[in-house]
């Protein structure tokens, strides 16, 4: 009887053992850990609506905290929690948080840097958003039109009456696809021209003087940014989605494999095989990953030396 209870209490205590292991490991926060162990660096513009390096800090969506967002400073210290909404990370301008609050049917709203002073610039659903120097340029959920407003919301206007489903910015213009048959244009940011660029379903990355995308055919092209002088990327093929940086380009195929190559289609090299990813984004050494649950982004270096990707956040 005496050894029954012995292992009952033996029994208990290992279950309270795993299950706060089982804690401690799902409450971390990956993002502050690999920041104090140097796992991050290069990271300069956005990363998928989840990180955002301004100044020393780093404002970031947690992903263990509920997609709160927080801020903490570049070397993993002084961490603090600015929102508890689930978030995307737009922009910051001018100690002003912009950023897509999924809690409340995606609206558009800021946020001062240090918590303070939220509130509502644009009353609807909204993806696509941009900033451009003191303005916001958005497409509205409830319409797919792209609309222009200053960075409080006021001054809205409608850009151009074309519906459209996927919207960059590259210098003076605005490149979006249109919505139901996914045509790419582009027009000035004041809307006043618009040009047909092409004439297909593409999936693109506007690079200063040129377009690179992938065709129907899931090959890969280049285009001038006026829409001239089409030429195929030889030796690319099954192509899913393309990011253009450091003079190539990357790309995922089909079978979630993660290649690199020249602009001019030579020396394609396989640099990792995958079985989940939504997007890519490369910035400095780095291919970022975002898998494709939206739960996890994963980094590998960008000359193919990595054996396995690491969990950035």
């Amino acid at each position: 009887m005496k050894s029954k209870k012995i292992v009952t209490i033996c029994i208990f205590l290992v279950f309270c053992l795993l299950t706060l292991l089982i804690l401690s490991l799902f409450g971390k926060d990956n993002f502050q850990n690999n920041l104090k162990q140097n796992k991050i660096n290069h990271l300069e513009t956005g990363l998928f609506g989840t990180v955002i390096k301004d100044g020393d800090w780093i404002y970031y969506v947690n992903k263990s905290a509920g997609d709160s967002i927080y801020k903490i400073k570049y070397d993993g210290t002084q961490k603090e929690k600015i929102i508890s909404n689930d978030s995307e990370l737009i922009g910051i301008k001018d100690n002003w948080i912009y950023f897509i609050d999924y809690s409340s049917k995606s609206k558009l709203r800021r946020v001062k840097t240090d918590g303070s002073g939220k509130m509502t610039i644009v009353d609807a659903d909204v993806s696509n958003v941009f900033i451009l120097n003191y303005n916001l340029y958005y497409i509205n959920e409830n319409d797919n039109r792209i609309y222009k407003a200053l960075l409080d919301g006021s001054n809205k206007s409608k850009l151009c009456d074309e519906p459209a489903d996927q919207m960059s910015l590259n210098s003076n213009w605005i490149y979006f696809r249109f919505w139901s048959n996914s045509k790419l244009f582009k027009i000035s940011i004041d809307g006043s021209q618009k040009v047909l660029l092409l004439n297909e379903d593409a999936f693109y990355s506007a690079i200063g003087a040129y377009i690179y995308y992938v065709g129907e055919n899931q090959k890969l092209y280049r285009i001038n940014n006026d829409g001239t002088n089409k030429i195929q990327i030889p030796n690319a093929n099954n192509v899913e989605q393309i990011d253009v940086s450091n003079g190539q380009i990357y790309y995922f195929d089909g079978s979630q494999d993660i290649y690199k190559i020249n602009l001019d289609g030579s020396d394609m090299t396989k640099l990792y095989s995958s079985q989940s990813i939504r997007d890519l984004s490369v910035q400095g050494d780095y291919i970022y990953l975002l898998n494709d649950e939206l739960t996890h982004i994963y980094r590998l270096k960008t000359n193919g030396t990595s054996i396995e990707p690491e969990i950035v956040n």
